[in-house]
């Protein structure tokens, strides 16, 4: 049977009022007791949390830079355009910037011209890519100089015994007989000096080189996707940087009569630029000439190798 139902006396109504003190107050007390556990833990958390992300953009930025040097990751990079070292600029010689360290690695001394028959081209890049592609385990630096020791052997016109006699070519097989052009003369003196490896690392200083790409040779690159360009090595598919792409209507250009743009203009620092966004290292091969503006200008490059050093020291 259920209880019977109380009635409502004094005496009852009062004992429940007591009852229902008692518990109010408590009830209250676990009330205080509670909030000061959870602000302690939350105290705690706040701390734990505010330690693993910085709240300053600047101090944000400095962490995911300095995370992302804990998983290092390398870019290789093969540069066939035609390249220059521009002394009219105001800042040729300009400190590295950024936190990407470069391993690169120079066809020609400063102030020389390259010259790389297209056969040679097709085959250097792609016995280089697949090297790359069986190599990627290995360090930056030392894939460079395993790249050094490969390239000379690749490259049929640097091998070769150019025979020169009073500025003119004497004997060879690549060029014609009594060529007399200064900028082939410079490389055939000039070409042991090549193949060289200089890295470099933020606040050291490097040359700006200033690469040029014609739209009008771009068909060459159409029938050998190693010349003329700037693409990434080791990858599925050879990727062109968005150097390359976006030079034509973003970077300096100039026009010809018929004013529209017939080069597409861009600089080292340019692609240094670009690969700092996502890699620790790039690993570059640059195959183009380093020569000046005019006789004179390269003649002062050739003069002055140890002002006009690539970029931080020779390895």
């Amino acid at each position: 049977m259920p209880p019977k139902p109380q009635k409502y006396t004094k005496k009852n109504i009062l004992r429940r009022f007591i009852l229902k003190s008692k518990i109010l107050k408590s009830k209250g007390k676990s009330k205080k007791q509670t909030p000061s556990t959870k602000q302690s833990i939350s105290r705690r958390q706040t701390s734990i949390y505010t330690s693993q992300l910085p709240l300053t953009r600047s101090s944000r930025q400095k962490e995911i830079s300095r995370r992302r040097f804990d998983t290092p990751k390398t870019a290789i990079i093969l540069i066939t355009t035609h390249g220059n070292l521009d002394l009219t600029d105001p800042d040729p010689i300009r400190p590295h910037e950024l936190d990407i360290k470069v391993h690169k690695l120079n066809a020609t001394t400063p102030g020389v011209c390259n010259w790389v028959s297209d056969d040679d081209l097709v085959d250097m890049g792609t016995i280089i890519n697949n090297f790359i592609k069986e190599n990627r385990t290995m360090t930056p630096s030392r894939l460079l100089h395993e790249l050094q020791k490969l390239l000379p052997t690749l490259d049929t016109v640097y091998q070769e015994n150019t025979q020169v006699d009073n500025g003119k070519i004497k004997e060879s097989d690549y060029f014609e007989i009594g060529d007399n052009d200064p900028d082939l003369i410079n490389y055939v003196k000039n070409k042991s000096l090549g193949y060289q490896i200089n890295q470099w690392k933020k606040g050291d200083l490097y040359l700006n080189k200033y690469y040029t790409s014609f739209i009008n040779e771009e068909y060459d690159t159409i029938a050998n996707p190693y010349n003329n360009t700037v693409i990434m090595l080791g990858t599925d598919g050879l990727i062109a940087l968005d150097t390359m792409k976006k030079s034509r209507p973003l970077l300096r250009k100039d026009k010809n009569l018929d004013k529209k743009a017939n080069k597409k203009r861009f600089f080292l620092k340019d692609i240094l630029e670009e690969l700092d966004k996502t890699y620790t290292d790039a690993v570059i091969v640059d195959l183009s000439c380093s020569t000046g503006f005019g006789q004179t200008a390269a003649r002062h490059l050739r003069r002055e190798k140890d002002e006009f050093n690539y970029g931080g020291s020779i390895v």
